[in-house]
């Protein structure tokens, strides 16, 4: 199946963002997309403002739940977007593998 540039632009509303829901709509395979995708790199911005506006409908659902008092939510919410106020699971130490000390020749001489 031949599928246009025009056929892809008029599947991304809607799809957000899923490459797999595009061509289902058009009913082709999802590889058939990202070869045009590569001919026509200009697609990928479309796809991309599609992608932003699905995370926009996620996070208005995130809220809702929030108001609802659904403590996953909450949590979920403070663990990623309160990450600067300590909400977090626990904290990452990096320790160096090689530790170097100088040491006076009187103490190397005790250490002897």
């Amino acid at each position: 199946m031949k599928v246009s540039k025009k056929q892809i632009e008029d599947a991304i509303p809607g799809s957000r963002g899923i490459i797999s829901l595009m061509a289902k709509k058009i009913g082709c395979n999802r590889c058939t997309i990202y070869v045009k995708l590569e001919k026509y790199p200009e697609l990928n911005k479309l796809i991309e403002q599609e992608t932003e506006t699905g995370i926009d409908y996620a996070e208005m659902k995130l809220f809702k739940a929030i108001d609802l008092d659904n403590l996953t939510a909450i949590i979920f919410y403070l663990k990623t977007k309160g990450k600067h106020r300590g909400y977090i699971e626990s904290y990452e130490q990096i320790t160096p593998t090689e530790i170097k000390v100088d040491i006076s020749d009187e103490l190397r001489e005790k250490l002897k």
